[in-house]
């Protein structure tokens, strides 16, 4: 990958925090800034067309997360955490007088688990559920699900450990023990990526996002099930069906539709690299770091790799690897700068084990000469960043 402003060739490992945007999709966002700007309100033919251009891109994205055009709709949001503040607040404002459980794994993004906390503090019901090792305790989910849940949010992928959450499952509990209940899925990170559809896996309300898949930040959407009643938490205009008023951002909107069908069309081929890298990153650990630990869930994206690099403390090890041109996460960007690492936590990972917790996150665009490089960084950094004191004998770790 080519960092322009640099000068040089940085290996970037942070695709789970953010993607390069690809150029078709600066060349889409470019062309409507440029040449076909108009409001998608307007009467007018530059209007219009803007319109169609945002009718084109929601169709793509529903057809991607594996619905017909029919069995719902789509409404823009500025990213991944409005869509969920939109599903959450949405859901528990229009259903109250219904229930007020709200079932909740303990693994969740900030942007579910703090909403979840800011309606537990409204007098809603909220349960939060054990995903330690990565597996969603399903036993938890149905002994919390009754006559008063009327929301059950889970993602499909986790953003910090790349666990898969059995949605389907969840779905089959809903429907013996809670059927009023509504099912919310975070796809933010398994968008395009895991080839499911969302429809099929009994899914009410969908998020997903634009910079998870090469589209430019600040653009994602909620998908919302035909029937499935929500209210808006923003006012204003009659955009988006009066869900989400606003002027719809077209470029970013449309960027992120181009990206979406190009990410569908090659899923399989991409998954298929994916488990590749994660493969070759695992045996290359395995071979030249023994050491490293790999929280491996049993199920799981190969997009997302948790490794404890014991004894040094994870920001450490970005700033060592950052020096030699490689990016990595110490778990989300959204939580990074948290004193205790919840997620990991919730795992089961020790203080220790979680504050020395790295995240590596691939993308279409990596390669295994790139993990070659990685792992050799943190070879290096392991004989140079840990403290004498931590080793009985040379190559080995207490």
């Amino acid at each position: 990958m080519n960092n322009q402003n640099a000068q040089s060739t940085i290996i970037y490992f942070d695709n789970a925090a953010t993607t390069r945007v690809s150029d078709s999709a600066i060349q889409k966002a470019v062309d409507l800034m440029k040449y076909n700007f108009g409001n998608p309100s307007s009467a007018h033919s530059i209007g219009l067309f803007a319109e169609k251009e945002v009718s084109l891109a929601r169709k793509r994205i529903i057809t991607a997360l594996g619905f017909e055009q029919s069995d719902g709709d789509l409404f823009f949001t500025s990213g991944g955490t409005e869509a969920n503040n939109l599903a959450l607040i949405g859901t528990a404002q229009a259903r109250k007088r219904l229930g007020n459980r709200i079932i909740v794994p303990d693994s969740e993004h900030a942007s579910v688990y703090n909403i979840s906390n800011h309606l537990a503090n409204e007098g809603f019901d909220v349960v939060f559920v054990s995903t330690k090792n990565g597996k969603l305790d399903l036993n938890e989910i149905e002994k919390a699900a009754n006559e008063n849940c009327i929301l059950i949010s889970c993602m499909l992928v986790n953003n910090e450990t790349g666990a898969i959450y059995d949605i389907a499952a969840i779905d089959r509990i809903r429907k013996q023990k809670c059927p009023q209940a509504y099912i919310h899925t975070d796809a933010v990170q398994a968008f395009c990526k895991e080839k499911v559809s969302f429809k099929a896996l009994g899914s009410d309300l969908v998020t997903v996002s634009g910079h998870k898949i090469h589209a430019p930040m600040g653009v994602g959407a909620l998908y919302v099930k035909k029937g499935v009643r929500i209210k808006p938490i923003l006012f204003g205009g009659g955009q988006e069906k009066n869900l989400r008023p606003g002027t719809e951002s077209v470029p970013s909107i449309c960027a992120f539709g181009l990206c979406a069908e190009q990410q569908f069309i090659n899923i399989d081929k991409n998954n298929k690299n994916a488990w590749e890298l994660y493969n070759y990153l695992e045996n290359e650990i395995k071979r030249n770091c023994p050491e490293i630990k790999i929280n491996k869930p049993q199920h799981h994206s190969p997009y997302i790799a948790s490794l404890v690099v014991p004894n040094i403390r994870s920001e450490i090890v970005l700033r060592h690897l950052s020096d030699k041109g490689i990016f990595v996460s110490a778990g989300s960007a959204c939580s990074s700068k948290s004193a205790e690492n919840r997620v990991l936590a919730a795992y089961g990972l020790s203080h220790n084990n979680a504050d020395s917790t790295i995240r590596i996150s691939f993308c279409d665009e990596n390669t295994k000469e790139e993990i070659d490089m990685l792992v050799k960084g943190l070879n290096e950094g392991l004989k140079k960043l840990v403290p004498a004191k931590f080793f009985k004998k040379e190559g080995d770790l207490l």
